[in-house]
């Protein structure tokens, strides 16, 4: 069984990792960043420290998946864009909802993020849509199947309570299969 992360998010601690701005939100997904890959960090919305903090670690982009207007944001995504920017840093808003996931969604965010040449921070509000694009962003680029990434998911901590999540990285990947034996094929 996990252990229950605290109820306030420090600035920043000893280990070195992003601080955020407010009390853990108890629904929240993720409440820390969580490497997924060297190319690719995910996690909640972070506030301007935590900006700075990713450009002078080298992330080269930012990807927000959060919609304009979402309850509780740090920042209206507009106003993030341009922070980013100041730093830097590319700035990629890729809305999604929870309540429709579509893969064409999947697949613009994939290929923005291939696209960045250096590492990447991808965050939601909470956290939620930031994993799944973000281990189906991973499971494509190892060509992991179903099975392999729920496991990746576990083992970086990461369990989706609401069963339609699993089922859009389940058939997301089956969805790609095809195409990524394809492209193993040829090369």
């Amino acid at each position: 069984m996990r252990p229950q992360p605290s109820k306030a998010r420090p600035r920043k601690n000893c280990s070195g990792t992003l601080g955020f701005h407010r009390k853990k939100r108890e629904n929240a997904l993720i409440d820390q960043q969580i490497r997924v890959s060297p190319k690719l960090t995910i996690g909640p919305q972070i506030d301007e420290e935590g900006l700075q903090q990713l450009a002078d670690q080298g992330f080269k982009a930012i990807v927000n998946l959060s919609g304009k207007g979402e309850f509780d944001q740090i920042f209206a995504p507009k106003e993030e864009g341009k922070k980013v920017e100041e730093l830097g840093m590319e700035y990629i808003h890729a809305p999604l909802t929870l309540r429709r996931i579509s893969p064409e969604d999947l697949d613009t965010i994939c290929q923005e993020v291939a696209s960045v040449d250096g590492p990447v921070y991808m965050h939601c509000l909470r956290g939620q849509r930031s994993s799944v694009a973000g281990l189906i962003f991973h499971a494509i680029r190892r060509g992991f199947t179903t099975k392999t990434i729920r496991k990746r998911a576990n083992k970086l901590g990461i369990t989706w309570k609401a069963p339609y999540l699993q089922d859009v990285v389940r058939k997301y990947i089956e969805r790609t299969r095809p195409i990524r034996e394809e492209i193993l094929a040829s090369a």
